[in-house]
């Protein structure tokens, strides 16, 4: 463990209302957060607020240390267009999650574009440079630098089928028509042996993998084509003199969207895991764990039964648990704290930032100061860093810093 346990706070742009993201409405319950736990980092974004950026990001009006730009790298960046967008296995383009739409009080769409798409990361990188530039943050926070995930449906989880990819798959000596024709028979697997293939934290999607050759390659291929999207970036944070930190799957679910704990891990400067216990929504276990069982068995032509009973053989943390309750209820601390201990062997020796739980919004989630002791002492045992407040300060009660308070 570090010997300062750091503290972070994200404070969203896109969760508010543009009337609640004045100055006059955040300075203030900015001041009141810090007055209960001083944060050493604050990550900002990511609808452009000018006005607002350049306060935070001021010298003279700074209130944290650091100032990071919260940054979605492959999905709702500005200049997204429609041919951007990561094609599934039936030639159909990204849809989203759906929950969240356009025009609402919440601009996130989770539709995803290809990191494959030499247009696609032009324009998102030459986007990150204009507002590293523009504004003095003192680095980028990455998110959404992956492909679509359980919770967008496996289809459209089993991307990229775009010319682009195709490209990049030929010259990578991958044959996308035979990962194709694999995920349309889904239910043949060759019995014969093949070369072991290991996922970093993710036992199950190696036993699920095995004797299908090209959906192993498949992964491979997405995954390296994630890490070159960081190492773009990473070059261009480099130039600028910026920092990089990143925003990451849960581990044992990290490989299915494209991201390689131990190969991204040399390119940031501290990592926060998304290893969230009650949001339902894209990348939090209480959404994708029980999507993922209920398209898996589907998928596959089995039950859920089956599937539950397949996944807790591999997944210790799911001993004793079911999906439908996980659904109901949020995840066991038993697999929170596997995923965390997982996150900080895989990523060692850089340092790893829990994402903490803390909002409170009507409908959605309402985080306990309880919830947020446990998550702390739980992160503590299992040797983080330190933790980032997610995913708005602007969202969380008072009453759910006090614990936070008390680490200092």
């Amino acid at each position: 463990m570090a010997e300062r346990f750091v503290l972070a706070a994200q404070l969203s742009t896109g969760h508010s209302p543009l009337h609640k993201l004045t100055q006059d409405s955040v300075l203030p319950a900015l001041q009141q957060a810090l007055d209960v736990v001083p944060f050493d980092i604050l990550i900002v974004g990511w609808e452009e607020i000018p006005d607002l950026y350049r306060t935070l990001t001021a010298g003279e009006t700074r209130c944290t240390s650091q100032v990071f730009l919260w940054y979605p790298l492959l999905s709702d960046y500005p200049g997204l267009e429609p041919n951007h967008l990561v094609v599934n296995y039936r030639g159909v383009a990204s849809r989203g999650w759906g929950e969240f739409v356009a025009g609402g009080e919440v601009n996130e769409t989770f539709r995803f574009a290809c990191p494959n798409n030499p247009d696609a990361l032009a324009t998102t990188l030459c986007q990150l440079e204009r507002l590293l530039t523009t504004y003095d943050f003192d680095g980028v926070f990455l998110d959404k630098f992956r492909f679509p995930s359980p919770a967008n449906g496996l289809e459209e989880m089993f991307s990229c089928f775009c010319p682009h990819c195709y490209q990049a798959a030929t010259e990578q000596g991958l044959d996308l028509d035979e990962v194709r024709a694999a995920l349309e028979s889904p239910q043949t697997a060759n019995s014969r042996q093949h070369e072991h293939v290991v996922w970093a934290g993710a036992r199950w999607l190696e036993d699920l993998l095995a004797g299908r050759p090209a959906l192993q390659k498949f992964v491979r291929f997405r995954c390296d084509a994630v890490t070159e999207t960081v190492t773009s970036v990473s070059a261009l944070t480099g130039r600028l003199g910026k920092k990089l930190a990143v925003d990451v799957f849960s581990p044992s679910l990290a490989p299915l969207v494209g991201q390689d704990y131990p190969t991204i891990a040399r390119y940031a400067g501290w990592a926060k895991p998304m290893i969230y216990r009650f949001a339902k929504g894209p990348a939090g276990l209480r959404l994708e764990l029980p999507q993922l069982a209920r398209e898996l068995a589907q998928f596959l032509g089995c039950s859920p039964i089956e599937v539950l009973e397949w996944a807790r053989r591999r997944v210790p943390g799911l001993v004793g648990a079911d999906f439908e309750r996980i659904d109901r209820e949020g995840v066991p601390l038993s697999l929170i704290a596997d995923e965390a201990r997982l996150a900080v062997t895989l990523m060692s020796p850089l340092p790893i930032y829990l994402g903490l739980e803390t909002v409170s919004m009507a409908g959605i989630i309402d985080i306990t100061p309880e919830n947020v002791e446990e998550i702390i002492s739980l992160g503590r045992d299992a040797g983080v860093a330190g933790v980032v407040l997610s995913w708005d300060l602007l969202h969380t009660p008072v009453e759910n810093l006090r614990p936070l308070g008390r680490v200092v």
